[in-house]
């Protein structure tokens, strides 16, 4: 299997500016998004809108606890490992490496390689 990406830069760029939909705790968190945009339809807005808000919530809502791929990581201080998703090394990636220095999440990224953090960073923010 062949992979490529985009530059780092773009790849950080992009990661940035996604970032505050996929943190909770961000105004622009997609589940505040979707709810506000749904506490603003009324018994006017058209049914085909309706539809479309509500499958945009779900597709979101779902794209939390999916996944494309998994990467296990074990350590001679840890030899049964654990199995990180490309969401899970995304996010780490994003809140430890790029965005917030989080030190909890730069101890699970570790043993995650530069190329593999990059490459779950594309898929989360390209799904």
């Amino acid at each position: 299997m062949e992979r490529s990406v985009p530059p780092d830069y773009l790849i950080e760029s992009a990661a940035g500016r996604v970032r505050a939909l996929f943190n909770q705790d961000d105004p622009i968190h997609h589940g505040k998004v979707t709810n506000a945009l749904l506490g603003l339809l009324t018994d006017t807005t058209p049914t085909a809108v309706k539809k479309e808000l509500h499958a945009l919530k779900k597709a979101w809502a779902q794209d939390e606890d999916s996944y494309r791929w998994s990467l296990g990581i074990a350590t001679a201080g840890d030899p049964l490992g654990q199995m990180r998703t490309d969401r899970q090394i995304a996010r780490d990636w994003l809140y430890g490496d790029l965005v917030h220095a989080d030190a909890e999440a730069r101890r699970r990224l570790r043993n995650v390689p530069r190329e593999e953090r990059l490459s779950a960073a594309l898929s989360t923010s390209s799904s």
